[in-house]
Protein backbone atom coordinates (compact mmCIF):
# COMPACT_ATOMS: atom_id res chain seq x y z
CA UNK A 1 0.00 0.00 0.00
CA UNK A 2 2.88 2.15 0.76
CA UNK A 3 4.06 2.21 -3.10
CA UNK A 4 0.84 3.10 -4.02
CA UNK A 5 0.56 6.12 -1.72
CA UNK A 6 3.72 6.90 -3.16
CA UNK A 7 2.69 6.54 -6.38
CA UNK A 8 -0.10 9.15 -6.14
CA UNK A 9 1.93 11.67 -4.08
CA UNK A 10 4.34 11.65 -7.56
CA UNK A 11 1.74 11.54 -10.14
CA UNK A 12 0.32 14.62 -8.16
CA UNK A 13 3.34 16.43 -7.87
CA UNK A 14 4.34 15.66 -11.38
CA UNK A 15 1.24 16.97 -12.89
CA UNK A 16 1.02 20.32 -10.81
CA UNK A 17 4.30 20.94 -11.76
CA UNK A 18 3.98 20.01 -15.55
CA UNK A 19 7.04 18.31 -16.04
CA UNK A 20 8.63 15.59 -17.41
CA UNK A 21 11.84 14.48 -15.18
CA UNK A 22 13.07 11.29 -15.54
CA UNK A 23 13.10 8.68 -12.47
CA UNK A 24 16.29 6.90 -12.45
CA UNK A 25 16.06 3.38 -13.20
CA UNK A 26 13.31 3.49 -16.16
CA UNK A 27 13.65 3.17 -19.77
CA UNK A 28 12.24 6.61 -21.20
CA UNK A 29 12.86 5.40 -24.96
CA UNK A 30 8.95 4.92 -25.13
CA UNK A 31 8.28 8.33 -23.76
CA UNK A 32 9.23 10.42 -26.86
CA UNK A 33 6.08 9.94 -28.43
CA UNK A 34 3.76 11.83 -25.50
CA UNK A 35 3.19 15.29 -23.66
CA UNK A 36 4.89 16.26 -20.32
CA UNK A 37 1.96 14.89 -18.41
CA UNK A 38 1.46 11.70 -20.06
CA UNK A 39 5.20 11.06 -20.41
CA UNK A 40 5.40 11.98 -16.28
CA UNK A 41 2.49 8.91 -15.72
CA UNK A 42 3.89 6.83 -18.26
CA UNK A 43 7.76 7.43 -16.41
CA UNK A 44 6.21 6.83 -13.29
CA UNK A 45 4.10 3.73 -13.96
CA UNK A 46 7.11 1.72 -15.82
CA UNK A 47 8.91 2.50 -12.24
CA UNK A 48 6.34 0.93 -10.33
CA UNK A 49 5.37 -1.35 -12.77
CA UNK A 50 9.68 -2.53 -12.14
CA UNK A 51 9.10 -2.51 -8.18
CA UNK A 52 6.17 -4.52 -8.31
CA UNK A 53 8.32 -7.24 -10.43
CA UNK A 54 11.15 -6.67 -8.52
CA UNK A 55 9.44 -7.60 -5.40
CA UNK A 56 7.97 -10.92 -6.94
CA UNK A 57 10.86 -11.76 -8.15
CA UNK A 58 12.82 -11.71 -5.27
CA UNK A 59 10.14 -13.42 -3.83
CA UNK A 60 10.67 -16.26 -5.69
CA UNK A 61 14.45 -16.32 -5.38
CA UNK A 62 14.48 -16.41 -1.49
CA UNK A 63 11.62 -19.36 -1.89
CA UNK A 64 14.19 -20.88 -4.07
CA UNK A 65 16.86 -20.27 -2.07
CA UNK A 66 15.07 -22.31 0.52
CA UNK A 67 13.29 -24.98 -1.12
CA UNK A 68 13.64 -27.34 1.88
CA UNK A 69 11.18 -25.39 3.40
CA UNK A 70 8.93 -24.04 0.49
CA UNK A 71 9.85 -27.35 -2.24
CA UNK A 72 9.08 -25.47 -5.56
CA UNK A 73 6.84 -22.91 -4.50
CA UNK A 74 9.75 -20.52 -5.54
CA UNK A 75 9.73 -22.07 -9.21
CA UNK A 76 5.92 -21.21 -9.48
CA UNK A 77 6.15 -17.94 -8.04
CA UNK A 78 9.23 -17.04 -10.49
CA UNK A 79 6.86 -18.18 -13.25
CA UNK A 80 3.96 -16.67 -12.41
CA UNK A 81 5.84 -13.01 -12.32
CA UNK A 82 7.68 -13.80 -15.77
CA UNK A 83 3.96 -14.32 -16.99
CA UNK A 84 2.66 -11.11 -15.24
CA UNK A 85 5.86 -9.31 -17.07
CA UNK A 86 4.93 -10.25 -20.35
CA UNK A 87 1.44 -9.06 -20.12
CA UNK A 88 2.21 -5.72 -18.17
CA UNK A 89 5.30 -4.22 -19.76
CA UNK A 90 4.11 -0.89 -21.30
CA UNK A 91 4.01 -0.69 -25.04
CA UNK A 92 5.68 1.95 -26.93
CA UNK A 93 2.59 3.02 -28.84
CA UNK A 94 -0.22 2.16 -26.19
CA UNK A 95 -1.91 5.48 -24.20
CA UNK A 96 -2.29 4.30 -20.53
CA UNK A 97 -6.00 4.20 -20.67
CA UNK A 98 -5.19 1.68 -23.74
CA UNK A 99 -2.57 -0.20 -21.40
CA UNK A 100 -4.78 -0.84 -18.41
CA UNK A 101 -7.84 -1.98 -21.30
CA UNK A 102 -5.31 -4.56 -22.48
CA UNK A 103 -3.39 -5.50 -18.95
CA UNK A 104 -6.46 -5.70 -16.30
CA UNK A 105 -8.31 -8.16 -17.97
CA UNK A 106 -4.67 -10.39 -19.41
CA UNK A 107 -4.05 -10.62 -15.72
CA UNK A 108 -7.63 -11.41 -14.64
CA UNK A 109 -7.87 -14.26 -17.22
CA UNK A 110 -4.12 -15.25 -15.96
CA UNK A 111 -5.03 -15.42 -12.48
CA UNK A 112 -8.28 -17.42 -13.38
CA UNK A 113 -5.86 -20.38 -14.96
CA UNK A 114 -4.17 -20.39 -11.80
CA UNK A 115 -7.15 -21.04 -9.41
CA UNK A 116 -8.37 -23.66 -11.92
CA UNK A 117 -4.32 -24.86 -11.67
CA UNK A 118 -4.34 -28.19 -9.61
CA UNK A 119 -0.66 -28.02 -9.16
CA UNK A 120 -0.54 -24.70 -7.64
CA UNK A 121 -2.61 -26.00 -4.19
CA UNK A 122 -1.14 -23.85 -1.66
CA UNK A 123 -2.28 -20.81 -4.03
CA UNK A 124 1.27 -19.19 -4.04
CA UNK A 125 0.99 -18.63 -8.33
CA UNK A 126 -2.22 -17.25 -7.87
CA UNK A 127 -1.24 -15.00 -5.20
CA UNK A 128 1.73 -13.95 -6.88
CA UNK A 129 -0.43 -12.75 -10.16
CA UNK A 130 -3.53 -11.49 -7.78
CA UNK A 131 -0.84 -9.06 -5.83
CA UNK A 132 0.46 -7.89 -9.30
CA UNK A 133 -2.92 -7.38 -10.52
CA UNK A 134 -4.15 -5.49 -7.13
CA UNK A 135 -1.39 -3.15 -7.42
CA UNK A 136 -2.04 -2.28 -11.20
CA UNK A 137 -6.21 -1.76 -10.05
CA UNK A 138 -4.80 0.96 -7.31
CA UNK A 139 -2.88 2.57 -10.05
CA UNK A 140 -5.71 2.63 -12.62
CA UNK A 141 -8.08 4.07 -9.97
CA UNK A 142 -5.55 6.81 -8.62
CA UNK A 143 -5.20 7.90 -12.17
CA UNK A 144 -9.05 7.84 -12.90
CA UNK A 145 -8.70 10.27 -9.76
CA UNK A 146 -6.55 12.83 -11.04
Amino acid sequence: MAYLVRFILKLKEALLKNTSHAISGVDTKCNEVSGNASLTSRTILQKEVAEILNKQFKDAKIKQRNSHNWGSIGSKVERAALQCEGIITLRCEESLSEYFERVLPALRSLAESYRMDTSDEDGYALGTVREVENALISYFEAMKEC
